[in-house]
């Protein structure tokens, strides 16, 4: 992955300027330039810091949390066998979608490592208790992340928990951890759209929009 986005020096496609400009404000000024989820940019600030060159350092914190969502996911699928784990993995790696993330959407591709931690929580972790908390604390991370992260784990979390509870799942820690998730989703989606947008950086409205889009000609 470093390889690839270290191909030319500068920041790739339409977004790149827009998160050197974003970053150059957080650490002058403490605060975003302009209204955004902001954790993405806190995980991205000490690659940002530490290289002297910019450019490289934002290639270098993207390399390094898309080597870690890989890992995670291999992790999580090994469960299964090495050969899942593998092949989880290599998907996420090469998969011309999540490249094209990585290039140019940065806050998009930087916060797949949730969704993957999420994914890791349901096949690995046994304890209900730690479950739920973990999945709650996930919630929240996406949310201050990105909006589409955000809505696809809360979609992702009812789905799990619906199919958990329609056909009667023994298996409580993925019934407690989607169930937390979902829960936490939802409030957070009510809080930012009538009480305290400024949390995920007016995004809400955006996932509402997103949401909206295919029913609209």
């Amino acid at each position: 992955m470093l390889a690839i986005l270290l191909r030319y020096p500068i920041m790739y496609g339409i977004d790149g300027p827009y998160y050197l400009h974003q970053m150059r404000h957080l650490l002058a000024e403490g605060m975003l330039k302009y209204p955004d989820p902001p954790l993405t940019y806190y995980m991205l600030a000490p690659f940002y810091s530490f290289f002297p060159d910019k450019n490289i350092g934002l290639k270098v914190a993207v390399a390094f949390y898309g080597g870690l969502t890989s890992l995670i996911l291999f992790t999580a699928f090994r469960r299964f066998c090495d050969l899942s784990g593998l092949t989880a993995s290599l998907t996420f790696a090469l998969s011309p979608f999540t490249l094209r993330l990585a290039e140019d959407f940065i806050k998009n591709y930087v916060s797949l490592i949730f969704l993957s931690t999420f994914i890791y929580i349901l096949l690995n972790v046994r304890d209900r208790k730690r479950a739920a908390i973990y999945s709650s604390i996930i919630a929240i991370a996406s949310a201050l992340s990105h909006v589409l992260t955000f809505g696809v784990l809360a979609l992702f979390s009812l789905l799990i928990l619906f199919l958990s509870l329609i056909r009667r799942s023994d298996d409580l820690v993925v019934r407690y951890a989607s169930a937390s998730a979902a829960i936490t989703s939802m409030m957070i989606l009510m809080i930012s759209l009538f009480i305290f947008p400024q949390i995920t950086g007016y995004d809400s409205f955006k996932l509402l929009s997103f949401l909206n889009q295919p029913f609209v000609r």
